[in-house]
């Protein structure tokens, strides 16, 4: 990575914080992260980037040539006219959003007490839903109101509510996932095929429940209580419903909501014109 000097130092970042030292280098081509000297089983280095470009990836796989896949991020961005239109879309995706094996939902900086409670003027600051595979896992779907980092509130990775601009929905895979279900190991995998498409057909679902008098139906508010007691989300609803045993198998009772289905299309069909363009400089992948 050139010759410029490694500066450690003590590592702090939440993310990583099993690795007790980190470094930034800054390349012509980007920006990227050293952790090292981990403090439990796994990687003995990790390399991370954000907002990577083709070309970055390209110089890591040139410079690191063994240098495998540890994580993926992908992140599809949905811009609005004003905040009460990313309010009301995050409000879909939050009520609608499934993920099958799903084991908590949370969210934080907002409340959703009832079906009003989307509205602007009942938060301050952008709000944050997780769909988590895990209480631990680093597996998870999450979607976030957010703004340009320009108005990002000074010290904090928040926005306030009258500076948002559009909802990031972002599917993070770990090694095992990415390697075994979509073959992308190395980095000249990734480069030749980010397989986009296919992730976001497989994260992005859009649920709701057949017709069962046990169950909340799509006209209904969906009552159940995250951690915060939020209400409001679709795939709270399942899990409670696992959780209070409801009904025999409930995951039998999940069919596609037709109404975001439109939406969906739409997720998708930008996700393929990534695929198609990705390496001519048009768009760009997160790790």
């Amino acid at each position: 990575m050139g010759n410029q000097e490694i500066k450690w130092i003590p590592n702090k970042t939440r993310a990583f914080s099993s690795y007790s030292y980190k470094a930034n280098i800054q390349l012509e081509q980007g920006e990227v992260d050293i952790f090292s000297l981990r403090k439990t089983f796994g990687p003995s280095c990790i390399i991370a980037t954000a907002d990577s470009t083709y070309d970055m990836l390209h110089y890591l796989r040139k410079s690191l040539p063994n240098l495998k896949i540890y994580s993926l991020e992908y992140a599809i961005d949905h811009y609005c006219k004003n905040p009460e239109a990313v309010a009301d879309i995050f409000y879909l995706l939050r009520r609608y959003l499934y993920r099958r094996n799903a084991k908590l939902t949370s969210m934080v900086g907002g409340k959703f007490f009832g079906w009003q409670d989307w509205l602007k003027d009942l938060r301050e600051s952008n709000a944050v839903y997780y769909i988590q595979m895990g209480k631990k896992s680093g597996k998870h779907i999450k979607v976030y109101e957010r703004g340009p980092d320009s108005k990002k509130l000074s010290g904090t990775k928040e926005w306030r509510h009258e500076d948002v601009d559009r909802v990031r929905i972002e599917f993070k895979l770990k090694r095992l996932a990415i390697t075994k279900k979509y073959g992308l190991s190395t980095l000249k995998q990734l480069l030749m095929a980010p397989k986009f498409a296919d992730i976001a057909s497989e994260y992005v679902q859009f649920k709701n429940f057949k017709f069962s008098s046990e169950l909340p139906q799509d006209w209904d508010d969906y009552l159940s209580e995250d951690g915060q007691g939020n209400l409001e989300s679709f795939m709270q609803e399942v899990l409670s419903a696992k959780d209070k045993d409801k009904v025999k198998n409930v995951i039998q009772y999940v069919e596609d909501n037709q109404r975001m289905q439109v939406l969906k299309k739409r997720i998708i069909e930008a996700a393929e014109a990534f695929d198609k363009h990705w390496g001519r400089g048009s768009y760009r992948i997160v790790k």
